[in-house]
């Protein structure tokens, strides 16, 4: 509904808003999911992806100032979880 025809920006407008970048922030929170979660929740919705994309290039290079932390929290997440993970295997080996 929000992104109307082919515009880059929502509610068909061709340059960035501050609806834009409030949106995005919020959908930049599924970053801290696993990539499997993020992708069931997103991706039956390209368009939205594709929004995300052009937000991003617009916003370059502070995008990825801004949403550093959400990123540092997805790697440590995934680090700390792969880590459980490889113990509970080893354990349900030992068994």
């Amino acid at each position: 509904m929000w992104l109307k025809g082919n515009a880059k920006f929502l509610l068909g407008n061709p340059q960035l808003s501050m609806a834009d970048l409030s949106l995005v922030c919020e959908i930049m929170q599924l970053e801290v999911l696993s990539d499997s979660e993020r992708d069931r929740i997103l991706g039956p919705h390209e368009k939205i992806r594709g929004w995300v994309q052009n937000v991003k290039k617009a916003t370059s290079p502070h995008f990825d100032e801004v949403h550093e932390l959400i990123l540092k929290v997805k790697t440590r997440t995934a680090a700390t979880l792969g880590s459980e993970l490889s113990k509970d295997l080893k354990t349900a080996s030992k068994l």
